[in-house]
Parts: structure tokens; sequence; C-alpha cells
């Protein structure tokens, strides 16, 4: 038997109506709590494209509900062409052949770019990759690293 998920709008209305959770999240929390479905999710993206025998890419698009402030939703997609980096967008290519899954970059928010950009002397070493991912995207140079 598989457990019925709630649906988005009464997760929301659950968290915001309860006085005694702190809805108060941080970039790194909110980070952190969505990469925990994202690989499954990748996965699931490839298995719909078994068919695909040439490398493709897997984009991971957030978007933020513009009725629900604290709900954010991921997107997968496959294609088969290199997107163009773009605000809130991670990126993975997978190769058929050998199953091999890469991870190539990750693009957050403006805010939170310019945040990086601004404090980069005391980000932590854990978003150090993050930081130059964020300064090649500003640059415009993000897809050329990646043969765009």
């Amino acid at each position: 038997m598989t457990k019925k998920r709630k649906k988005v709008g009464k997760e929301v209305y659950d968290i915001l109506s309860n006085p005694n959770i702190d809805t108060k999240q941080s970039l790194m929390d909110t980070s952190n709590e969505m990469s925990k479905n994202m690989i499954p999710e990748v996965e699931k993206c490839i298995l719909n494209h078994k068919h695909w025998t040439e490398p493709f890419y897997i984009v991971v698009i957030n978007k933020r509900e513009r009725l629900l402030i604290n709900a954010i939703r991921q997107y997968f997609l496959a294609r088969q062409s290199l997107p163009t980096p773009d605000l809130d967008q991670t990126v993975f290519k997978y190769t058929p052949s050998n199953g091999d899954l890469e991870y190539l970059w990750t693009v957050p928010d403006k805010n939170s770019i310019e945040y990086m950009i601004a404090y980069e002397n005391v980000i932590p070493l854990e978003q150090k990759q993050l930081l130059e991912f964020c300064k090649l995207f500003k640059q415009g140079k993000l897809a050329k690293v990646f043969g765009k």
C-alpha cells in the first residue's frame, strides 16, 4: 500500500495555522530539504526517457507558488541538448550507455546569487562550489564551462 501524500495547499495551511511551528527557514535549510527528494525524482525522469540512447540532460526547475508564500515546487524535465543556464535551475547529464549521472550545476535565485557574491569571504566551505556557479552565471560563462 502506498502512502497518500498531502496536497501542497493542505501542507502550507497546516504549517501556517500552527503557532508552535517556526516558519522562518534559512536558504540553506530550504535547499537541504529540497535536495532530499531530488535524486529519486531525477531517477524517475531518467526511467521515463529510457528509450533515449544518446546522452541527455535532466533540468530541475524551482518555482515559487504565487498564492502560497512558503511553497516551492520542483519540476523535472529531460532534454537532449544542454540548457542555457537560468535562475532557480539545477542540471544533470545522463549517459544511457554506461548509466553515468553527472551533476553539472545549480543556479539559485537572483537574491541568493547577489548575497553569495557580496559575502563570498564568509561563505561556508560546503557552499564554495555553488559560489563558483554563481560567479560564472553572473559573468555569462557557466554554459561555456560545460561545452555550450
